[in-house]
């Protein structure tokens, strides 16, 4: 697994393939039916990762919070973060994976060359094929014509930290109401701040799904 902090300007990830001026790209798809199990080894021999409906939500909420903030709308911001809090709940713990310091929440991913392939014409056949599995919805069979052809990729995910997350929502929530509106906004920044994008080989993804008492210690 490779691991990076994610830049605040970085957007949402897609699944892009592309060889020369070529791109083919599609949006992650939300998932409602995560396909694992509890007893699931931590390592899962699967394409592409299930994030959550509510993956892309979160971090759109999180930032609509800090604008209302500014603008002094308090009780908007403390609706927001009320609505954002209820999105770490039992159903969205299904899509959880470890990760180094804890368990995180993937809210977006995609598919890119690995930093040290590049493709060849001898490779155009394959993309192309990929590219009519993604203009399907076939995720999955894209990642598999590509793989087979010998094109290494990598999945990258999109993953905020769980607890602390959940923790830094609740408390910013307390501290609006207590008027400590500069405290607010810096926890909303630290979720911003604590994104990573973390990079995996298909095949050897993370397993997902826990249990909440389990990510929040309980």
């Amino acid at each position: 697994m490779r691991r990076e902090k994610m830049k605040s300007n970085v957007k949402i990830l897609a699944l892009a393939v592309a060889i020369g001026a070529g791109v083919v790209a599609q949006t992650a798809v939300a998932d409602t039916a995560p396909k694992t199990e509890a007893g699931a080894e931590e390592v899962v021999k699967a394409s592409s990762l299930k994030i959550p409906a509510v993956g892309g939500t979160l971090l759109t909420d999180v930032r609509k919070a800090r604008m209302a903030l500014f603008d002094g709308q308090l009780d908007t911001a403390s609706g927001i973060l009320g609505q954002a809090t209820s999105y770490l709940g039992d159903e969205t713990a299904k899509y959880a994976i470890k990760t180094g310091d804890g368990y995180g929440i993937p809210v977006d991913s995609g598919v890119s060359f690995a930093d040290d392939f590049t493709p060849t014409e001898d490779h155009a056949g394959a993309i192309a094929q990929a590219g009519e599995h993604v203009e399907q919805g076939d995720i999955d069979g894209a990642i598999m014509a590509m793989t087979d052809a010998g094109i290494d990729l990598e999945v990258k995910m999109v993953v905020v930290p769980y607890k602390a997350t959940l923790d830094a929502l609740e408390q910013a929530i307390q501290d609006i109401d207590a008027g400590q509106i500069h405290k607010a906004n810096m926890l909303l920044k630290s979720i911003e701040t604590s994104v990573t994008v973390d990079g995996f080989k298909p095949g050897h993804l993370p397993h997902q799904g826990y249990s909440l008492s389990e990510i929040l210690g309980g």
